[in-house]
């Protein structure tokens, strides 16, 4: 029964991750794909943060951030991405203690996570991007549009 009860669990998990990722389409070769989680770049912030983000794309692209939620990552974001990556510089982090980025001890208020997108967008030269979030991620992006109006 318990070997039963094994199987069924690997059959579940196999089958998910084989679902999640039908239709998903990737940019380019597979190592620098927008599904390819070893593609990620790092990038040391002036938060004092190590970040993983993707960056797909055309670079002279305008550019489009993705923020997710707690406790994901920017894979969140693999379905909504191919649809743009024609003419668009996509982007998608995982945020601080999220993800592959690096897991400090403390910071994790709205406001940190806030710093480390603007800090982001410095470190990569960029001066305004559309900023999409979803759960959390859209009170981050919300601040960033208070506090940051022309960065948006």
């Amino acid at each position: 029964m318990k070997f039963i009860a094994i199987l069924l669990i690997a059959c579940a998990l196999l089958t998910y991750g084989c679902a999640a990722t039908v239709g998903v389409a990737s940019y380019g070769p597979l190592e620098k794909s927008w599904r390819n989680e070893y593609a990620k770049h790092e990038v040391g912030l002036s938060t004092g943060v190590q970040l993983k983000y993707h960056d797909v794309g055309p670079q002279n692209g305008k550019p489009i951030i993705f923020i997710h939620g707690p406790g994901s990552s920017s894979r969140d974001w693999y379905l909504v991405g191919p649809e743009l990556l024609d003419s668009y510089r996509v982007l998608a982090m995982d945020l601080r203690g999220h993800g592959e980025s690096q897991h400090p001890e403390c910071c994790f208020t709205f406001e940190d996570y806030e710093r480390d997108v603007i800090a982001l967008m410095d470190a990569l030269k960029i001066n305004s991007a559309t900023i999409v979030g979803h759960s959390m991620g859209s009170f981050i992006a919300e601040r960033i549009a208070l506090d940051f109006p022309e960065r948006v």
